[in-house]
């Protein structure tokens, strides 16, 4: 899943816990104030703050994923 960054940002000390949280993006209006691509609305959490990087389900599905081995 790191290669998801350009770098490691975890390099030093990776996180005890990690947090996902689910937006839908969509097109922003044209000649918008900010110049902004696009425009997003937060659906909720994906994944709560309080699931360990060492819990046993979030390892099978990244597993089941191929987004670690």
């Amino acid at each position: 899943m790191i290669k998801l960054f350009a770098t490691n940002p975890f390099s030093t000390m990776p996180p005890r816990y990690i947090r996902a949280v689910l937006y839908r993006y969509y097109f922003a209006p044209k000649n918008n104030r900010q110049a902004l691509w696009w425009q997003r609305e937060r659906l909720g959490l994906w994944l709560p703050s309080l699931l360990s990087v060492q819990n046993q389900q979030l390892i099978d599905y990244l597993r089941s994923q191929q987004w670690i081995k």
